[in-house]
């Protein structure tokens, strides 16, 4: 009898930024792993994410279950990262700009 061994490589790609991205796509490992919190199967990811592959949704979500303490760490910081970012972006613009900018988007609507 023959012995299968195969080990498939998780399919996520680090970026510069140190992101992790699904192989091939722009996908984040973080959209993947919240959807399925939230309750998605992998076949619903992938119907909210048509580049995605099925198989690779298994793999990534494979990859989780077995690191979830690697994996919690990842989306905090991912969440850390942009909040900061967020709040760089709210920082740029005086918020007397912001407020110019809120009450004409208002106006705006009222006229429709």
């Amino acid at each position: 009898m023959t012995s299968l061994r195969w080990t498939e490589p998780v399919p996520l790609v680090e970026q510069p930024t140190g992101e992790l991205w699904v192989a091939g796509t722009r996908i984040g490992l973080e959209d993947v792993w919240e959807l399925y919190q939230q309750g998605y199967s992998p076949e619903e990811i992938v119907l909210a994410y048509p580049s995605l592959q099925l198989a690779d949704v298994y793999a990534v979500l494979t990859y989780a279950l077995r690191h979830p303490e690697q994996v919690a760490a990842y989306v905090q910081q991912q969440r850390e990262q942009a909040r900061q970012a967020e709040q760089a972006v709210q920082a740029f613009y005086p918020r007397e700009l912001a407020a110019r900018v809120s009450a004409r988007k208002k106006r705006r609507w009222h006229l429709c």
